[in-house]
């Protein structure tokens, strides 16, 4: 069973995922304890399942009253929805992918390493797509977890194929 150490720990990724999440005027805004209902609403829908990545959209909470957060675990997708009074997961297997569409990946025959760029993916499952990462504001970290991932989502693609 998920525990306060769980959702902590997801809070502290998020913080480092998206450098956004720690100083966000969403949260400043929101109902208080958002940050906790959102890592807590993660730990309960991954439950024991190590979490292979994790990124937040916060461009729409710069403008608006929302946000979401995308997790993968080796079997499932969990969305997060957030606005500043309510917070929803939906989940899905990761078996459910349906396509994949790489929009950057990085360049093999850049001549430096910073020139090479990162991966960004969008991730078609059937009920909803997803974006990986979700926005502009993802860490260096957190893009760099995406590369590693990317192998894992083409075995996701070939076994449903």
């Amino acid at each position: 069973m998920p525990d306060f150490a769980d959702a902590k720990a997801i809070n502290s990724r998020l913080n480092q995922e998206n450098r956004l999440w720690t100083d966000s005027a969403f949260f400043e805004t929101a109902e208080k304890g958002t940050k906790g209902e959102i890592a807590s609403l993660i730990a309960h829908s991954v439950n024991d399942s190590p979490i292979a990545y994790i990124c937040a959209d916060m461009s729409e909470a710069l403008d608006s009253d929302y946000l979401t957060v995308t997790v993968l675990t080796d079997d499932l997708v969990v969305m997060v929805d957030a606005d500043k009074h309510n917070c929803s997961a939906a989940i899905i297997p990761r078996s459910s992918l349906r396509k994949l569409e790489l929009h950057q990946v990085p360049n093999l025959l850049a001549s430096a390493i910073d020139e090479a760029g990162s991966v960004k993916v969008v991730a078609y499952y059937e009920e909803t797509q997803v974006s990986l990462p979700s926005d502009d504001n993802a860490s260096q970290s957190n893009r760099e977890s995406l590369q590693d991932l990317l192998p894992s989502l083409l075995k996701d693609l070939a076994r449903t194929s």
